[in-house]
């Protein structure tokens, strides 16, 4: 049973991360902050959920999807200062 939810919240998260574009934002009528932040939210509650179950392969999955976001927010800051990515 805890595999098919893990599974779900796993399908989730990837489909909000791909909604997180200009056109997922077009496409639901919401600007791309509120579905930024929408994502973080469900990559926190799914870790609570990952640790409460313990099922530790759902955390590594948010792990690195938050590493990712983390990843994502350095280089737009950086790409807002005006220095070049490596």
């Amino acid at each position: 049973m805890i595999k098919y939810f893990a599974i779900g919240l796993i399908g989730g998260l990837l489909v909000l991360r791909l909604l997180r574009s200009r056109w997922g934002a077009r496409l639901l009528g919401v600007s791309e902050r509120v579905l930024d932040i929408v994502y973080l939210v469900a990559l926190v509650l799914t870790g609570v959920i990952a640790v409460v179950t313990e099922y530790w392969l759902l955390l590594v999955v948010v792990a690195v999807l938050l590493v990712l976001r983390g990843i994502e927010a350095l280089r737009a800051r950086q790409s807002r200062r005006g220095m070049p990515t490596t």
